[in-house]
């Protein structure tokens, strides 16, 4: 819808912000932790979403495909190359404050400057999906309130989990266990296939 459209293209519209999410690592260390990763990953969680969310009434679809492509934008100014190190770190704004919400000070502005600004309830609902995750309460996010948070996160869960298996699975496609990640301590599995008669 042209409401979030428009939202989605405030939020970029800077080319060079859009430059280092698109070329940025959605990680350091961990899943799409390279060149692009950050739109790969960005790209794959808003597939996931819409796939797990088409279908079903209670689920605003163009909403959460909104929401998949933004989740991580904020990673664009959390994270920098360093020539030297032939490297990303983080920046200072990725150590001091995160993407989530660098990404909510965005959508604040980009918000701020539309013309046809986004309805109330859509606004707040969009924040609430892209920052809402299971933590203490001391921590002071908000537990998932609506489907499009639950789905958001598996949709994110499931993208970085795939990436992980793509780089540490058995070469050539084979089944059985494939490389050992240090980062969770263990190997991955593939499956066999078994051939449809």
């Amino acid at each position: 819808p042209r409401p979030l459209a428009h939202l989605l293209n405030a939020v970029f519209w800077d080319s060079q912000r859009f430059w280092r999410f698109a070329m940025g690592p959605a990680s350091i260390k961990d899943h799409h932790n390279g060149w692009n990763g950050n739109l790969r990953h960005s790209v794959a969680v808003a597939e996931h979403a819409r796939d797990l969310g088409s279908g079903n009434p209670l689920v605003n679809v163009p909403l959460l495909i909104a929401a998949g492509l933004l989740h991580d934008a904020g990673k664009a100014d959390e994270y920098r190359f360093n020539q030297t190190w032939g490297r990303f770190h983080l920046s200072d704004r990725g150590e001091l404050i995160g993407h989530r919400d660098t990404l909510i000070e965005w959508l604040a502005v980009a918000r701020e400057n539309l013309r046809d600004g986004l309805p109330e309830d859509l606004y707040l609902s969009l924040l609430h999906i892209v920052n809402a995750a299971k933590a203490p309460a001391w921590v002071g996010l908000r537990e998932p309130r609506c489907l499009e948070a639950e789905i958001l996160s598996l949709a994110d869960r499931l993208s970085g989990t795939e990436d992980i298996h793509e780089r540490y699975a058995p070469a050539d496609g084979q089944s059985g266990f494939g490389d050992f990640n240090p980062r969770n301590g263990r190997r991955c599995y593939v499956t066999s296939r078994v051939e449809r008669s």
